[in-house]
C-alpha cells in the first residue's frame, strides 16, 4: 500500500490537473480501495474485490503462523502450481486499521 501510495503522490505532483482513475481486480481491487480512502481520486473502478483480507488470514493461518508472520515481516505460502511466494506482514497489519468500505463511504 505504501509504494501505491508514493506512485499516486508522485502522479498528481506531476500532473495536478488530471482526474486520477484507480482501477484494481481481486486483491488489487482490495488496495485501489485502500488508495482511495487516502486520496482524492476521480473514480474506482473494481472488479471481484477482496473485501475480506483480514478474515481471510486469520482463518488461513493458525495462531502460532500468525505469531510468527508478525515476528519475521513475511509468511512463505505456495501457489496451486507449487510455485513459492511470500506475503509481507505490512499490508495485512495496514488493513487492521480499518474497513476500506467504510472509509470511502
Amino acid at each position: 500500500v505504501a509504494n501505491v501510495a508514493a506512485l499516486i503522490a508522485h502522479v498528481q505532483r506531476h500532473t495536478p490537473s488530471r482526474p486520477m482513475v484507480l482501477i484494481g481486480s481481486s486483491f488489487g481491487g482490495l488496495v485501489a480501495l485502500h488508495a482511495a480512502a487516502t486520496f482524492a481520486v476521480a473514480a474506482v473502478a473494481l472488479r471481484a474485490p477482496v473485501s475480506d483480507w483480514r478474515a481471510c488470514w486469520d482463518g488461513w493461518l493458525t495462531p502460532d503462523a500468525m505469531r510468527r508472520w508478525g515476528e519475521t515481516g513475511a509468511h512463505t505460502d505456495r501457489l496451486d502450481d507449487g510455485t513459492p511466494v511470500t506475503f509481507g506482514r505490512a499490508l495485512y497489519d495496514d488493513i487492521q486499521h480499518g474497513d476500506v468500505y467504510d472509509a470511502i463511504a
